[in-house]
């Protein structure tokens, strides 16, 4: 009852109506008018009719409209730049599913602290800032200065364009099958430059660097691209989808991980290219026939 009587009275707008950023987190943005309202976090969510202890925010209705209220932003302002207000951030033509820290030289217009936001599935750096802002599951907070590395934002631009080629979700896919190739590699050959790229993103290697640190997917970021570009094209989908061409994608795949002309072997029924073939051809390869 208590909340109720809450909601129905009337919200006091803030001192300062900070404007959220555009694909800002909900989380994000009420963390900042926090801030730089100086007041606390829960105090801002239970003033908007919130419950601050509650995991995952749910703006209802009743909550976007002392949104409104306190900000001074209508509602179509606060919707079209927070898309958690109208589901956009679960469209996977959209954006990826999680979102990431934004690049501090792109979002330092805007006060309270730092910006996190949805991104297209296919961006993982600022360009114009040489910024990598993607991360692992437990690496989301922290940016990279990629500017010493070219390889990482030609790979980015590569792999925006396979994206506008291809669709986002076609392209994301063969990525997330390229990237647990990548993951499952023994060692890295020579001629993939991963190494030499930790060495610049890493250079004091004072800890371990796990496959979800920053560090480990910019640097690996090339290779994983020119992968899904394989993964993605058409002609060779057609060519790993058949019994008696698929050693030739094979082939082609064990170049752009190896530098070498033989043919890639997958690491039993569990590997991501096992799963991908099969995929294609809806049946079982017999390993044993190639």
């Amino acid at each position: 009852m208590t909340s109720r009587r809450r909601l129905s009275g009337q919200a006091r707008p803030l001192p300062i109506p900070i404007p959220p950023s555009m694909n800002e987190t909900i989380e994000s943005y009420l963390r900042r008018l926090a801030v730089v309202n100086h007041i606390s976090n829960d105090a801002l969510k239970r003033h908007l009719g919130l419950d601050p202890t509650r995991l995952g925010l749910r703006i209802r209705l009743g909550n976007l409209a002392r949104l409104v209220a306190i900000t001074g932003y209508s509602r179509e302002q606060l919707t079209r730049t927070l898309p958690q207000l109208s589901n956009w951030h679960t469209d996977s033509a959209r954006f990826a599913d999680w979102p990431r820290p934004a690049c501090p030289a792109c979002t330092n217009r805007h006060r309270g602290g730092p910006v996190t936001r949805y991104y297209p599935s296919y961006v993982h750096a600022c360009p114009m800032h040489q910024i990598w802002f993607s991360g692992g599951q437990f690496d989301r907070g922290r940016v990279l200065d990629v500017s010493d590395t070219p390889a990482v934002l030609a790979a980015h631009s590569r792999h925006r364009r396979l994206a506008q080629r291809r669709g986002p979700q076609p392209t994301q896919y063969a990525f997330d099958v390229a990237r647990g190739v990548w993951n499952n590699l023994v060692s890295f050959p020579a001629c993939s430059g991963v190494k030499e790229r930790l060495g610049i993103l890493q250079p004091n290697a004072r800890r371990f660097i796990a496959l979800d640190d920053c560090e480990y997917l910019a640097a690996s970021y090339p290779n994983v691209v020119n992968t899904a570009a394989l993964l993605v094209s058409p002609h060779w989908r057609r060519v790993a989808s058949r019994q008696h061409t698929c050693n030739l994608f094979l082939t082609e795949l064990g170049w752009r991980t190896s530098g070498e002309r033989h043919p890639y072997w997958p690491q039993g029924k569990s590997d991501p290219i096992v799963k991908w073939i099969e995929g294609l051809t809806r049946a079982s390869i017999d390993w044993n026939m190639l």
